[in-house]
């Protein structure tokens, strides 16, 4: 027979012992303090089985060897060789007998060898035969029980460390009879999940006593622990090389260390996909054409990005999945795939910093992912890192050559007439606006990942000055100085033509009295003048609308000039011409006076700022740009919809836009448009019916939507992040699909999910806004800046707490907002 005594392998016996042994023995080897156990290994209990060996007479030679109380009491558990293994753990699978006197251990013993007769029986293991040990382990008199996993087991690529406790003795959580108290630990913080309930266990005297505790009462009994047991669960972690989760229990102030074990769940990463940074301009549904259009054109100018940088060929190939799966559909909506997007940004020099920021930078909650496997050499990544040196250094250059070509490009094909070209024709005049715009988009795409790298560069510097103390809204004010952004322009434009409207009489006369189109031809007979200023102004920004701008199935102002004259006449209707807030902010003055000796942190400082300020404008002027483009494929594919219509190839206007681009590119499928068309509009009749939600997390095949939600309400204060700064109080509308544009919202605090760049009247109406989602670069954070209007993007919750009539108070810089029960 063989005995493995106190924890130490006999070199004359067999090491088959069982994973959970194992885990035992591993334990006790790296000093972490295990209660006394001892283990009887395969050979000895196949002869206990065979009847060579007499279990009785091993039990009592063992009392006596090592002077066992008779009063002891034990636990017998099970320790098979596909126990705790990395692929399956099989636990609750085999028989753990508790609370075992020493005179009873050979009753206990036979029944964990029963145990292992029918796990063979049922073929649980691909082997024949589950070969097993057998640990006899003293019990402790648990206070407290609990397993802890050192990554989140939906998702080991989530180092979120997930503790579960009960009170006593842990069989009852491992067997799932009782619910745990749970804990989470990232980012140095403790998240307690469920304090407000009552948890239930077993507490070991001489006998079991059943036993039930509040969770605030836990909480204050074993906070002292937590932080032990987040160390040693990353010590062993680090030791195994592998996600791990361990039993653990707790008795008179000491951690006892039960098991350690491989995760085996969550092996499949999970993919964010989330629309909080792309509704803007793809709100709600979006047709195929839309989506699949965005698709490929994310794809080519990535590429075009990456063979921009030098990045080696079989590196892109190894990256090309991702690059084609950087946006999709879900339920009918546009959606980004967060985790793709972080996992290409995260082998750029900078990217480990601008991976994690890009959550942030978008307006949406952190998104775990883990970073591709095929990292390059070091070679490449210096490669990589001079040539984004180099954009740097000489971006105006890159910049100036985009421009060049964005004009030329749109200066030959604002001539062309699509109207009358056929449908080969047209393909053939997409792919030459695709390969001369998007095989020049070097500078936004650049601009975009130098943008991510220098604010988030900005905000942490400030967040560890004495700015931050001093001057809590730094950051926000800097932005002020931006000058010569688009969104400004368009704004400034847009109030000189409100302006004449309200200043004029007559013209006032006619834009209140009369519908659209009698407007334009007044205004075109009696005052030439400002129907040109009108013109102008579509011609210049038409392509631009109240919503959705980068969808193909919008209508924007130029292709319905009528659309804007009745947003002029909305407008107009109600006070919409504010007068730009003064902002008497000199981040120059400011540093020279916290720095006076430091000209180091002057100096780095004054050009964070700067390139904060220049990448944010440029930013902003680039969407537009790509607004722009947008519009010239559009051009192309209604000119498509009006041929497959003539020739009868689709049944009504419109139809075109049900297809994707791929189908409508193969101009050899033109017979199948019909049904395709047909069954895809009967899946988008299902998805008008659906609600969507922001987030989703893919796992396989399997798509759930994240129902979680950090709600930052505490009482009557809500917060979120303050963009604009100004304290107002007054009423909440509500603002939704159902919304009636030409009701006067004056004064008012509009409240929104977020808010389109084209929604210009209902911003100028409001006396402040406040967005769920957005982030401090948005089209609407520029605006309300410009025009000193207070807004907070972030509120989580909120909607959940207001309806339409409420009184609330909002501070801009801040991010508070107050419920208020009446004026104050």
């Amino acid at each position: 027979m063989t005995v493995i005594l106190d924890g130490k392998i006999n070199q004359s016996f067999s090491s088959e012992i069982g994973g959970k042994a194992k885990g035992l023995l591993f334990l006790n080897k790296n000093k972490f303090l295990t209660p006394p156990f001892f283990i009887l290994d395969f050979k000895t209990l196949l002869n206990v089985t065979l009847g060579n060996f007499n279990l009785e007479n091993i039990i009592q030679n063992w009392v006596l060897e090592h002077n066992i109380n008779s009063d002891d009491i034990w636990a017998v558990r099970s320790s098979a060789d596909i126990e705790d293994g990395t692929d399956h753990s099989y636990a609750g699978i085999f028989t753990t007998v508790i609370n075992v006197k020493t005179s009873e251990l050979e009753n206990g013993i036979k029944k964990v060898l029963s145990s292992y007769s029918s796990i063979n029986n049922q073929n649980y293991s691909s082997q024949q035969h589950t070969k097993f040990g057998i640990i006899i382990q003293k019990m402790i008199r648990s206070e407290y029980s609990g397993v802890i996993f050192s990554h989140n087991p939906n998702n080991i690529y989530d180092e979120t460390i997930h503790i579960n406790i009960i009170p006593g003795i842990g069989e009852n959580l491992v067997s799932g009879k009782e619910e745990a108290y749970s804990i989470t630990y990232s980012n140095g913080k403790y998240s307690y999940l469920n304090s407000e309930n009552i948890f239930y266990g077993q507490f070991f005297s001489d006998t079991l006593h059943h036993i039930e505790k509040k969770g605030e009462n836990i909480k204050k009994e074993t906070d002292q622990y937590l932080s032990s047991l987040v160390k040693g669960t990353k010590a062993l972690s680090l030791l195994k090389k592998q996600p791990i989760d361990i039993e653990f229990t707790i008795a008179d102030g000491i951690i006892y260390w039960l098991q350690i074990r491989p995760i085996t769940t969550g092996k499949n990463e999970s993919i964010i996909w989330d629309n909080t940074a792309s509704e803007g301009n793809y709100p709600g549904i979006t047709l195929p054409l839309s989506i699949s259009m965005t698709v490929n054109s994310m794809y080519k100018v990535y590429k075009n990005m990456a063979i921009f940088l030098g990045m080696p060929k079989k590196q892109f190939l190894k990256n090309e999945y991702l690059l084609k799966n950087m946006s999709g559909e879900i339920n009918g909506a546009l959606y980004y795939n967060v985790t793709a997007w972080q996992k290409l940004i995260y082998q750029l020099p900078f990217g480990k910093k601008a991976s994690k920021a890009l959550p942030k930078m978008w307006g949406m909650k952190d998104a775990v992912f883990y970073p591709e496997k095929n990292s390059m050499s070091k070679f490449t990544k210096a490669k990589l890192f001079l040539r984004l040196l180099v954009s740097f250094l000489f971006f105006k250059k890159l910049k100036k050559k985009y421009i060049t070509n964005f004009n030329k490009v749109h200066s030959y094909y604002d001539t062309v007439d699509f109207k009358h070209k056929s449908h080969d024709e047209l393909i053939n005049s997409y792919f030459s606006i695709e390969n001369d715009l998007g095989g020049n988009w070097e500078a936004p795409m650049l601009n975009g990942f130098f943008t991510i790298i220098i604010f988030s560069s900005l905000k942490k510097c400030v967040h560890h000055s004495r700015l931050h103390s001093k001057y809590p809204n730094f950051i926000n004010d800097i932005l002020f100085s931006q000058g010569h952004v688009i969104s400004v322009l368009i704004i400034n434009e847009f109030q000189s033509l409100i302006e004449q409207i309200e200043n004029n009489q007559l013209i006032n006369k006619l834009f209140k009295e009369s519908e659209p189109l009698e407007i334009i031809k007044v205004l075109k007979i009696e005052d030439n003048d400002f129907y040109n200023k009108i013109n102008n102004y579509i011609i210049k920004y038409g392509d631009r609308c109240e919503e959705g701008e980068l969808k193909i199935e919008t209508i924007n102002y130029k292709e319905n000039p009528l659309s804007f004259i009745l947003f002029l006449k909305k407008c107009s209707l109600n006070d919409v011409n504010r007068k730009r807030q003064k902002i008497n902010f000199n981040y120059k003055d400011i540093l020279k006076k916290e720095y006076k000796y430091n000209l180091v942190k002057r100096i780095v400082f004054t050009v964070l700022v700067r390139q904060t300020i220049d990448r944010i404008r440029d930013r902003e002027n680039f969407k537009f740009m790509r607004t722009n483009s947008f519009n010239l494929a559009r051009k192309v594919f209604r000119g498509v919809d009006a041929d497959l219509l003539t020739k009868k190839i689709i049944q009504h206007k419109g139809d075109s836009l049900y297809l994707k681009l791929e189908e409508i590119l193969n101009t050899t499928k033109t017979d199948d448009y019909k049904n395709i068309i047909s069954k895809r509009k009967e899946e988008y009749t299902n998805y008008r019916l659906m609600e969507r939600v922001n987030r989703y997390i893919q796992s396989g095949q399997d798509m759930r939507p994240d129902l979680s939600c950090d709600i930052p309400i505490n009482g009557l204060t809500v917060s979120g992040t303050g963009c604009c700064s100004g304290i107002v109080k007054g009423e909440v509308k509500i603002i939704d699909d159902n919304i009636n544009e030409t009701e006067n919202y004056t004064g008012k605090i509009l409240i929104a999910n977020y808010f389109e760049p084209g929604k210009l009247g209902l911003l100028f109406q409001a006396s402040g806004l406040i967005s769920v989602r957005g982030n401090l670069l948005s089209h609407t954070s520029i605006v309300c800046r410009e025009m000193g209007i207070p807004y907070i993007i972030g509120a989580k919750g909120l909607l959940s707490k207001v309806k339409n009539g409420d009184l609330i108070e909002m501070d801009g810089a801040s991010g508070k907002i107050k419920l208020l029960l009446e004026y104050e």
